[in-house]
């Protein structure tokens, strides 16, 4: 069991808080549509890495300077059987740049996963929660009447927890680690985007390189 439990918890870490899938972010600080003129913003997405995938949905609120959201999601993973449920929330606020076009976002996330259950056909449920603590940055590098292209770098510092229930006992294993990522959003009419993304983990022995693609909606426009 121990090699399979040494794939789970390095699949969901880099995977912390929805953020790849479903990109709860805000404006410029990473890539995505303004919620200037709109304060309700859907989000949805996939992503992947060598031995596992996950996907997720997430709604969030935000003014020009403020956001927050929850999220919902889950993941699966090759060579071992169930899934996991993934649950969390986010917030952050927006600092502009001299520019005006460009932003730095300091932003917190939290996720708790539940499952995959008897995953080793003995009997031991899987669960986990982690946090992390990290920056934003992103500014237009074009932008015309109707679209506009956002590249957007990020750096968090996470820590993640994994509880392996079973007959024997509980089990619990935890990572402290960093995750640089970058996007690049294509933003349309300052309403709705598309966002390829890739992240990676630093210190985390065994987790590899998380590829994303996310896609956002923003509404409920500003009386």
């Amino acid at each position: 069991m121990s090699r399979v439990r040494s794939r789970l918890l390095p699949a969901l870490a880099t995977m912390l808080t929805l953020g790849t899938p479903g990109a709860l972010a805000a404006q410029a600080c990473l890539g995505q549509p303004s919620f200037a003129l709109n304060h309700l913003q859907m989000t949805a997405g996939a992503a992947f890495d060598k031995e596992s995938t996950s996907f997720g949905a997430n709604l969030i609120g935000g003014s020009e300077s403020v956001f927050g959201g929850v999220g919902i999601g889950g993941a699966t993973f090759d060579n071992i059987e169930g899934s996991t449920l993934l649950v969390g929330g986010t917030a952050g606020f927006q600092v502009p740049l001299t520019s005006g076009s460009a932003q730095i976002c300091p932003i917190v996330n939290a996720q708790f996963g539940f499952g995959p259950n008897n995953f080793d056909g003995l009997g031991t449920d899987f669960s986990s929660r982690a946090v992390s603590f990290g920056i934003a940055a992103g500014g237009e590098l074009f932008k015309s009447d109707r679209v506009a292209l956002i590249p957007s770098l990020s750096l968090a510092f996470a820590y993640n927890e994994g509880r392996y229930d079973s007959i024997g006992g509980l089990l619990t294993e935890t990572n402290s680690y960093a995750l640089a990522g970058a996007a690049l959003g294509f933003v349309v009419s300052d309403k709705l985007a598309v966002r390829p993304s890739v992240s990676f983990p630093i210190g985390l022995e065994g987790a590899d390189p998380v590829f994303g693609i996310g896609f956002a909606l923003n509404y409920g426009g500003r009386r």
